[in-house]
């Protein structure tokens, strides 16, 4: 199961200081195993949605970490005006530049705090678009998600106690499994057997329409390709499996033409 475990300033073998709490790969970006232990470093953000480079050097200590981690938090991002994620991370990698200046084990992983909270079903792509931040990702660092209320806690612990040492282990989450499921691939194909025929009898339709009316434009014509354009939506960018930005505008000029198209036919009736 994902997780991120806080070990705070005990043993990470101390069971009574660990903290569990939930955290996934965006949907849609499924990073490689990993299981890394090291400092949590929260990243403030300034105006203008702009990372604040770190200050503090490590701190000598007697345990050796494989990894470092970074934080953003949600509240930061939308304070300061960030339009979305991947705006925060274009300077990312200036970040983990400096930490590697101040000595801190390499950054493995960047943990970021997702809309909602721990307790629902967050990180599915209706809410986070991970090809927001696809072309800023640094090469070698995963991206992690985690509710909103973790973050919060989070960025409190680790601005208090320093080293913050967590340990965060990877997880697909339930949307990436789900995409990659055997009942994804059956709503998939029971979509394309349904809309495919529907969209053949669009056609004839339009197609017998000019013949019978002899004109391009009227509102049959109309009507038919609005019901056309709602249908091919369907298909092309389908909810929670969004791919990039092209399907998000598909979508939505699917949907307004379906709008339009039924609005049209009871203003008709």
């Amino acid at each position: 199961m994902a997780s991120i475990t806080t070990y705070m300033d005990k043993p990470a073998n101390d069971t009574q200081a660990q903290r569990t709490f939930p955290c996934y790969d965006y949907e849609g970006d499924i990073s490689p195993k990993y299981d890394l232990t090291g400092p949590l470093v929260p990243v403030a953000i300034e105006s203008g949605c702009v990372l604040t480079l770190p200050t503090n050097p490590y701190p000598s200590t007697n345990t050796s970490y494989e990894s470092s981690f970074v934080l953003l938090a949600r509240e930061q991002m939308e304070s300061h005006l960030c339009v979305h994620a991947g705006q925060a991370l274009d300077d990312l990698s200036h970040v983990i530049s400096r930490l590697s200046e101040l000595g801190y084990p390499p950054v493995r992983v960047a943990v970021i705090a997702a809309n909602s909270d721990s307790d629902q079903n967050f990180g599915s792509s209706d809410e986070e678009y991970f090809f927001d931040y696809e072309s800023v990702k640094p090469a070698h660092v995963a991206f992690s998600l985690v509710g909103r209320d973790t973050a919060r806690h989070l960025w409190s612990a680790s601005t208090l106690a320093g080293p913050f040492i967590v340990r965060v282990v990877q997880d697909q989450g339930i949307w990436n499994r789900d995409r990659h499921s055997v009942w994804n691939k059956f709503r998939t194909a029971l979509a394309w057997s349904s809309l495919v025929p529907l969209m053949v009898v669009g056609v004839v339709l339009i197609v017998q329409s000019i013949r019978v009316t002899g004109r391009w434009f009227s509102v049959q014509v109309f009507i038919f390709t609005g019901a056309l354009m709602y249908l091919a939506g369907g298909l092309i960018a389908p909810i929670s499996t969004t791919q990039n930005r092209a399907q998000v505008y598909c979508r939505y000029i699917a949907w307004m033409a379906g709008y339009i198209c039924y609005s049209w036919v009871l203003l008709s009736w």
